[in-house]
């Protein structure tokens, strides 16, 4: 017997909606570039994550954020705190790096009124300035390391990342002591802090308008030496990964505008960071931990594998 017009109206409707749910399993959509699209989702989270983690060594390229991609480099400069026994007795080294300055020293001692000051240019500030229009950070992390005799090794160092906001006016070191995450009698190994972004980092800054906006959201890293009344000695590597657009005149095309965005690109990346405790001041220094490293980075990856939900919806 001839189906009726409303039976095959049904079975035709029947079997789109199992052809969709196929697309749908598939995570295309109907859409080829979708399964693409996640692909690359993930390597910019995965490789982000890679540089907060080792901005010394760690593959760089794009990143999680939002916005127009553009050239992501890294630089490093190396630099020294010296001090004679009984002049100093405290110093400071702190590292901005969305302005990509630097303020370092040595004072008397703890309780000697310091005021902030960014004025040194930090890790290829000199070469960004001649070639960049803008730039953000992308990582960064200040190594620091005593130098001197270990018969001479004293002294307490604080350290941590700090909103840039605090470091600003007239204040002492002793008070900025208060506010750092981390504390220890100085070692004989080297010590080193990494730092964390915000969601205002994502915001690109024109060079030579003036320092960024929005300090309050703005992060710094920064080491703390006091109680060294045998002298200061002490080395640092500073290191930032940047992303940066060119300025006329320099021989560069500007990177593509039309490019894609990591759905939550950066809350996913705190996310997955936020899971491995104190990352940002604590080394991996023992096969434990850097098992339990690698157990965190098997979590990341199932963490970013959720986007998929985002982007085949």
């Amino acid at each position: 017997m001839a189906k009726s017009k409303a039976q095959l109206a049904k079975a035709n409707k029947k079997r789109q909606q199992m052809i969709n749910n196929k697309r749908r399993s598939n995570g295309s959509n109907g859409n080829s570039r979708r399964p693409g699209l996640l692909i690359e989702a993930q390597s910019r989270i995965g490789r982000h994550i890679n540089m907060l983690l080792d901005p010394c060594q760690a593959v760089i390229g794009p990143t999680a954020y939002r916005g127009s991609d553009g050239f992501v480099n890294r630089f490093n400069v190396v630099s020294s705190i010296t001090s004679s026994a009984g002049t100093n007795t405290a110093w400071v080294m702190a590292f901005y790096p969305a302005y990509n300055g630097i303020w370092a020293g040595a004072v008397a001692d703890a309780l000697t009124p310091v005021t902030p000051s960014w004025i040194t240019p930090g890790p290829g500030q000199t070469f960004l300035n001649n070639t960049a229009d803008s730039q953000r950070a992308v990582a960064a992390c200040i190594k620091a390391e005593y130098a001197g005799t270990e018969l001479n090794r004293q002294g307490v160092i604080y350290s941590g990342v700090l909103p840039v906001s605090a470091l600003t006016g007239t204040t002492t070191l002793l008070q900025l002591q208060n506010l750092c995450q981390a504390v220890e009698r100085t070692p004989d190994h080297m010590m080193e802090v990494k730092w964390v972004p915000t969601s205002i980092e994502e915001t690109y800054w024109e060079n030579g308008v003036g320092t960024p906006s929005d300090t309050g959201d703005r992060n710094a890293i920064i080491f703390i030496g006091s109680g060294f009344t045998q002298g200061i000695v002490h080395n640092f590597q500073t290191t930032l990964v940047a992303e940066w657009r060119p300025m006329w005149g320099q021989g560069f095309m500007q990177p593509t505008p039309n490019t894609p965005d990591a759905p939550a690109g950066l809350e996913r990346v705190r996310e997955v960071l936020s899971t491995m405790g104190n990352w940002y001041v604590e080394g991996v220094r023992t096969a434990a931990a850097a098992i339990a490293v690698g157990a965190q980075a098997a979590r990341a990856t199932r963490s970013i594998s959720r986007m998929r939900n985002l982007i085949t919806a």
